[in-house]
């Protein structure tokens, strides 16, 4: 048998290209997060703030009490104003089981979810955690993908198929080595030197018969 010596490369972009690529995907996907988020806490702020209507109707009594009486004029009826999260989420499940039977629960989780997608959306764009935000960010994209099945909204199931295909990119390139680009290769990179890979092995070749 003569031994022969052979060297198996594995053909695949280099760690810069990986990163740039998880760079791409983690900003995309973080800032649909973060502005979603941000929006939800803008309309749960609104809705601290009292009704305009009743502003005015006590500016009106006050006003009356010290002003002599004077003939009534018309008020032109504004439309009234359009639901804001989170009733707009309680309304969409409102005759479903999950609103009739779990309203607890869909009121928690409509107050954190807010939070969370802000919270997710910053890790990603950061790069901070990467592995440990992509899979959080996972199972929030499971959780909505599940409100759609259960409200039967069918059209859309591919657009969550979507996000949970990029979201599962980011967290196959988490790793250091292919996600450089981040607040996690500029605090942990150092210890992570990229490097050729390669496999190299010796064969046996079978003598040849006469």
């Amino acid at each position: 048998m003569r031994p022969t010596e052979t060297i198996a490369l594995r053909r695949e972009p280099g760690h810069v290209i990986r990163s740039l690529v998880a760079l791409l995907l983690r900003v995309g996907l973080g800032m649909i997060f973060l502005m979603a988020g941000l929006q939800k806490l803008d309309d749960m702020s609104k809705d601290q703030d009292p009704p305009l209507a009743e502003v005015e109707d006590l500016v009106v009594d006050s006003d009356e009490a010290e002003a002599p009486a004077t003939p009534p004029v018309a008020v032109e009826s504004k439309a009234p104003a359009e639901p804001r999260y989170p009733e707009t989420i309680r309304s969409m499940f409102a005759d479903t089981w999950l609103g009739r039977d779990l309203k607890p629960a869909l009121d928690l989780y409509t107050a954190f979810l807010p939070m969370l997608e802000v919270a997710v959306g910053a890790l990603l764009i950061a790069g901070l955690f990467t592995t440990l935000s992509a899979f959080l960010s996972g199972l929030l994209l499971l959780s909505l993908t599940f409100g759609w099945i259960v409200l039967q909204n069918t059209s859309m199931y591919p657009t969550m198929i979507i996000y949970l295909l990029v979201n599962s990119s980011i967290l196959w390139l988490s790793p250091i080595t292919s996600n450089y680009l981040s607040l996690d290769g500029l605090l942990f990179g150092w210890f992570w030197k990229p490097s050729d890979e390669g496999e190299y092995r010796r064969e046996y070749e079978a003598p040849i018969r006469s």
